[in-house]
């Protein structure tokens, strides 16, 4: 964690915010990003990324 996401937690700002800035500032990977990553990289297959997003 970062200073502006630590001060923004000190200040309350709600979380919708907070997750925002953190995926900005690269802070924080979605699962869809995780999942993608983990494909290109072969760990997994696209199809079981889509199965667990349930898309």
């Amino acid at each position: 964690m970062d200073d502006e996401l630590r001060e923004m937690v000190m200040e309350r700002v709600n979380a919708p915010r907070i997750t925002a800035a953190a995926i900005k500032n690269d802070h924080l990977h979605t699962l869809k990003q995780d999942g993608y990553a983990k494909t290109r990289a072969g760990l997994t297959s696209i199809t079981e990324v889509m199965r667990a997003l349930a898309v």
